[in-house]
């Protein structure tokens, strides 16, 4: 069987989920410029930004990957860049510049500078006329009938216990396999949360440099949370898995590394870089809801999941965060807790706690995932997207990779 959902074709012949117009600030000092847009203008989806001063070369580097890559989503049918200069500050985040590389995607991309409308005021008003105007014209664009080849899906993992992995996981894994194996991509990521199964994914990479180069990511990691005075291993599973019933850290990093199915890994890409073709890769990310998000959305996600554990949550109905940090990419809630379902049932989307109960197998609430996912792909809401409110993004500044 063919599958297929209705997405937005772009200029440079990618495919969105949806069709907003990203308000983005270049610099911290136009975060208030942004907000006022958004107070003024429906349809589009404003960022908060980081901000890039006195910070080092190399955050100032992945701030701007993270800019760029996420006006370049499919998902944004247009992006108004705001700002206080147009050509002055950091030369990594000059607005000018930001908007000239954001401009090879080929979609419509506007700038809006403090200093050149003449005043904040001015600039006010001139960045609430062009949003207006690039929200009209994004009304106007249609969905058309595509392949699954053309969904890019993120995934992150969290409040592990064991009906993560066991149904939640796996079922996740189960859809990602079928992803990529029609020709479409798939993201995972959390180096910290693949400590004590790394050495079963290395092994799964199309290149062995790439086996080896994941390996020393996670292996860095181990080495950066020692210079604190932790030492994962010992630390993790936390009391929060532990409550729920994971017994150990393998325990938890092989439940985490069945989501990412059992395709070959296609390479390695930075936080929030774009993979340079099709099928599964890794990303090297934080374990931090809204750091995550933001990364999987700048890689190019059209789509992003949320698998919950949760056998550790109060019987009252929990407060779960839409962790979309600004982005522009729908975020589905999934578990594979039954419990985690019936309490958190205002907020989780997807639940495969039929492989729990037995009257489901792993390819079969696969296969129900992945009709989920067409049908948020085609415009279907999340329960998220029905909350209006973002957390701040945190993008995980490291410095240099390997």
């Amino acid at each position: 069987m063919e599958y297929t959902f209705k997405g937005y074709r772009r200029p440079d012949g990618t495919v969105g989920t949806r069709n907003h117009v990203l308000l983005l600030p270049a610099d911290a000092y136009s975060n208030v410029l942004a907000y006022r847009v958004e107070q003024w203008v429906r349809g589009v989806r404003r960022l908060v930004s980081m901000g890039e001063s006195n910070r080092p070369y190399y955050d100032r580097l992945e701030m701007r990957r993270v800019l760029i890559n996420l006006a370049c989503n499919p998902n944004a049918a247009a992006v108004l860049l705001v700002g206080t200069y147009p050509n002055a500050g950091n030369k990594e985040t000059l607005a000018e510049d930001l908007a000239q590389e954001i401009r090879k995607s080929d979609k419509p991309v506007e700038l809006v500078t403090v200093v050149g409308a003449g005043g904040f005021h001015p600039a006010t008003e001139q960045a609430i006329e062009t949003a207006r105007r690039l929200v009209l014209e994004a009304s106007a664009l249609e969905r058309e009938v595509v392949p699954l080849s053309e969904l890019v899906v993120g995934v992150k993992c969290g409040n592990s216990d064991p009906c993560s992995g066991i149904a939640g996981n796996p079922t996740v894994g189960n859809l990602y396999d079928r992803v990529v194996a029609a020709g479409g991509t798939c993201i995972f990521d959390e180096t910290t949360e693949v400590i004590g199964a790394e050495h079963m994914l290395a092994k799964r990479f199309v290149h062995p440099e790439d086996g080896e180069r994941f390996l020393a990511l996670v292996q860095a990691q181990e080495e950066l949370a020692r210079a604190t005075g932790e030492d994962i291993r010992n630390i993790n599973p936390v009391p929060a898995n532990i409550r729920a019933g994971i017994s150990s850290l393998e325990e938890k990093s092989l439940g985490a590394a069945a989501k990412t199915g059992t395709q070959p890994i296609q390479g390695i890409v930075e936080y929030g870089e774009r993979p340079r073709g099709n099928g599964l890769w890794y990303m090297d990310g934080w374990p931090n809801g809204p750091s995550l998000q933001l990364g999987l959305a700048s890689a190019g996600a059209t789509v992003s999941l949320y698998q919950l554990g949760g056998g550790g949550l109060p019987d009252a109905d929990p407060v779960l965060s839409p962790w979309t940090a600004g982005s522009v990419t729908p975020l589905m809630w999934t578990t594979g807790n039954p419990r985690t379902y019936e309490k958190a049932i205002r907020n989780v989307d997807f639940s495969a706690g039929t492989v729990m109960d037995g009257t489901e197998s792993v390819e079969e609430a696969g296969e129900r995932l992945l009709r989920h996912v067409l049908r948020v792909a085609s415009g279907e809401l999340t329960k998220e997207e029905t909350v209006r409110y973002d957390d701040v993004p945190e993008i995980p500044f490291r410095g240099p990779l390997f």
